[in-house]
């Protein structure tokens, strides 16, 4: 598979990227939500990569493979595609209620949402959120499909843009 698996996040405030008093804050991938849940890569059980990374929701099927059963309306594919928009409206609406910003979906799911999927995430939201609000705060990236890859270049653009010199290892 070609594709980053592993699900990532950042959190970004005053037009900030908040690194967290240990330096990895935004890891939302290993906070539990399936108690006992599936094991993940970090030793532990249940975390949010377990049921919202693109590898959880993969499985063994290829990318476009995937995709090609779910726009065929797969059975098996479509209740796993269902069960994985569910946990993710869980992970938003967590998320949501810690720090009430906005969420972007970005990576390679990103190219793959259509309205109707978010409406159903949108609909999960209503049903998990205590508080009866507009979901106006999801967003979908625009970004081109090798987004990780200028996201993982973006502190070193921002150092450069700064006038800060970058060493270079070699």
């Amino acid at each position: 598979m070609n594709i980053s698996i592993h699900l990532g996040a950042t959190i970004i405030h005053d037009r900030k990227i908040l690194p967290g008093k240990h330096g990895y804050s935004g890891t939302i991938e290993h906070i539990q939500i399936v108690p006992n849940g599936k094991k993940c890569y970090c030793g532990r059980q249940g975390c949010i990569e377990t049921v919202c990374s693109m590898n959880a929701l993969l499985g063994e099927d290829e990318e476009d493979t995937f995709f090609e059963k779910k726009e065929a309306g797969d059975p098996a594919v479509m209740e796993r595609w269902r069960t994985y928009l569910y946990y993710l409206a869980l992970s938003i609406n967590n998320m949501h209620l810690l720090y009430n910003e906005d969420f972007v979906l970005g990576g390679y799911l990103a190219s793959r949402l259509y309205d109707a999927d978010l409406a159903c995430i949108c609909e999960n939201i209503e049903k998990l959120s205590p508080f009866p609000e507009n979901i106006d705060y999801i967003h979908v990236s625009k970004m081109p499909k090798h987004n990780i890859t200028i996201g993982a270049a973006l502190p070193y653009i921002r150092n450069f843009l700064a006038g800060e010199l970058i060493p270079m290892k070699g």
